[in-house]
């Protein structure tokens, strides 16, 4: 079943206000909802990534998404929706208009099954447990009126458990704008070399390169400058620790204070470099890792939020947290292709096509190292990185 495919069923589930029978007899996920489920939820996050908006659902989770006030409060997001898709104007509607604009109803129904369901753009906790009151009509009111956030997307991937250095890696795009071109430039590329007669990889996997291969390479290559030369506002991020000089402290551990100095140490840089003002909020995708923990993740996301909340209040945000398998998503490949050309430089080095295709990368990215002590990798203390540009590798070692 195609992306399309996908996003059609569920926006007919919103329409037909269906809900999926969420529980079995034993009040458990049967494993085969639970992956019908991930799939539907994936595929509405590249969507909203790519700004696909064709649909009901797809508008519904675009607006959640830009304007996290919308969460809270369903009057709020159905006026944002009518202010961005209906061409609302003003604080007045004229009442023919109610007649022509997407009903109350169907953006509830859109909401909820995108929260509920699909566990996206959540409203905040306090808003899921407590009971309306005219307090909060209130409340409500005031919602349009907060700024807009801007938005950042950092598409990640880890590597080297069982090396040396073990690294967290990605991109970071600093507008919304990106990576819809990336994509449109992709699929363009993509039918250009087909219709040359160039078989292309399923994937573009750092591992599946072959070694002797060098039209191979090329295409590597290639694949990787549709970001570069889209590159004025994408910078690329990594964080690295020598684990052999951490005493008695778990890999899983390891990752999890990794993932977290990637986007602590990342945005403080944005921040400081002055190429991202606030109130942003960040959006993580990674790569899926097999047997991963949802509560890893989420473990994460709650440090940061704890962070930035007590550094920057409500002006900068860790919103959602996401892992896809790579094959699905090219900024995915990207960011594996970058954090791979980092393990072979740090943990694997050699003289093949990887590690021309690693050194091309670097290069191109013009990496450069902060380094800080190993033990540090768990604290809040960083140095000045002012004189990095868009390319830093912060080294635990």
């Amino acid at each position: 079943m195609s992306q399309n495919d996908v996003l059609e069923q569920i926006e007919n589930e919103v329409l037909e206000g269906l809900e999926e029978n969420k529980k079995s007899k034993d009040n458990e996920i049967s494993k085969e909802k639970e992956k019908e489920r991930k799939k539907k939820a994936d595929a509405l996050w590249r969507a909203v990534q790519n700004r696909d908006e064709k649909l009901l659902t797809t508008r519904v989770a675009s607006v959640l998404n830009r304007y996290p006030e919308t969460r809270n409060s369903d009057i709020t997001l159905q006026i944002k929706y009518w202010q961005v898709y209906e061409g609302l104007k003003s604080n007045f509607v004229d009442l023919t208009k109610f007649y022509t604009f997407e009903r109350l109803t169907s953006i509830v129904r859109a909401r909820a099954k995108i929260q509920n369901e699909y566990k996206l753009f959540l409203a905040d906790t306090e808003t899921r447990k407590r009971r309306r009151t005219l307090e909060e009509d209130e409340k409500e009111a005031q919602l349009l009126d907060r700024p807009s956030y801007g938005i950042i997307d950092v598409f990640a991937d880890e590597t080297g458990k069982t090396e040396k250095f073990v690294i967290v890696a990605g991109i970071w795009s600093l507008t919304e704008n990106i990576f819809p071109k990336i994509q449109r430039d992709f699929n363009e590329w993509y039918r250009d070399k087909e219709a040359l007669g160039i078989k292309l990889p399923k994937e573009f996997h750092f591992k599946d390169l072959h070694n002797k291969n060098n039209q191979e390479l090329d295409l590597y290559k290639e694949f990787f400058n549709l970001l570069i030369k889209n590159g004025e506002m994408v910078s690329f991020k990594a964080v690295a620790v020598n684990k052999e000089k951490l005493n008695r402290m778990s890999i899983s551990d390891i990752i999890t204070s990794l993932f977290y100095q990637f986007i602590r140490l990342g945005i403080n840089h944005e921040l400081s470099s002055n190429r991202v003002k606030l109130p942003q909020k960040i959006s993580l995708t990674k790569d899926e890792e097999e047997g991963e923990s949802a509560f890893v993740l989420e473990n994460v996301k709650q440090k940061l939020g704890d962070n930035f909340r007590v550094n920057h209040g409500e002006e900068l945000v860790m919103d959602q947290l996401v892992s896809l398998p790579s094959h699905k998503h090219v900024m995915l490949q990207i960011a594996d292709l970058f954090v791979a050309a980092l393990n072979r430089k740090y943990n694997n080095p050699g003289k093949n096509n990887k590690d021309r295709l690693a050194e091309f990368i670097l290069n191109t990215t013009d990496l450069k190292e902060v380094k800080y002590s190993a033990i540090q990798v768990t604290s809040d203390q960083e140095e000045n990185a002012d004189d990095i540009d868009h390319s830093v590798l912060f080294i635990f070692d």
